[in-house]
């Protein structure tokens, strides 16, 4: 029996799938490889799935070239990309999730200013 958890099972679950990068990744995991686009776009503080969570209200602080001032976060961002790299959807999955669960409790207040934050 093969326990393995494809991508699309992990978004689905996390309710992720409907996201710019969950689409992009179920694509990417169907056809076997992530895009040019995809690629470019994992690679950017802008872009990634770390950057997009920028443009969610409530203020997530950022520097401008080196992601954000969460030490987590930043990470993941990290992760992320290298997943998307590596064509490793599974991986590229649990990394969004990840981020959207730091990027919640960053949101929160519990982590409210930048210097509380994990530098």
């Amino acid at each position: 029996m093969n326990t393995t958890r494809t991508a699309e099972s992990i978004l689905k679950e996390a309710k992720l799938n409907r996201r710019v990068w969950g689409k992009a990744i179920i694509e990417a995991e169907r056809y076997g490889g992530f895009t040019g686009n995809d690629l470019a776009k994992a690679g950017s503080w802008e872009t990634c799935a770390v950057g997009l969570q920028r443009g969610i209200p409530l203020f997530i602080p950022f520097f401008k070239e080196s992601g954000p001032l969460d030490r987590d976060l930043r990470g993941l961002g990290k992760q992320f990309g290298y997943s998307v790299m590596g064509n490793n959807f599974a991986e590229a999955a649990q990394c969004l999730v990840d981020i959207e669960n730091r990027a919640k409790i960053v949101r929160s207040g519990t982590v409210s200013h930048p210097h509380d934050l994990k530098v």
